[in-house]
């Protein structure tokens, strides 16, 4: 009796693993991108400070806090295309 309930067990177990592989790891830095150039040119072009840097795919979202003289300070969010980051304008979310 033990033994048909172990050769069960086993069967059910190897029908699982070919039924449902297992999902193939990815590491976090094997998709690490590189926002730095977006943020410099975002900070470059508002004169703003940096708030925080968010990214996403292929997407970096750049958010600033700008100062002008005599207004109230406004937050601005910039997502642009770390691609894009050295010739494409920015996509600006938000004042």
């Amino acid at each position: 009796m033990a033994s048909l309930l172990t050769s069960l067990f086993v069967s059910a177990m190897l029908a699982t693993a070919i039924l449902f592989p297992r999902p193939r790891l990815t590491f976090a830095s094997d998709r690490v991108l590189d926002c730095s150039d977006v943020v410099e040119r975002v900070l470059e072009k508002s004169g703003g400070r940096l708030l925080s840097v968010r990214p996403h795919d292929d997407t970096c979202t750049v958010t600033v806090l700008v100062h002008e003289d005599g207004k109230r300070p406004y937050k601005l969010v910039v997502r642009m295309d770390s691609k894009d980051a050295a010739d494409g304008a920015p996509n600006q979310a938000g004042q």
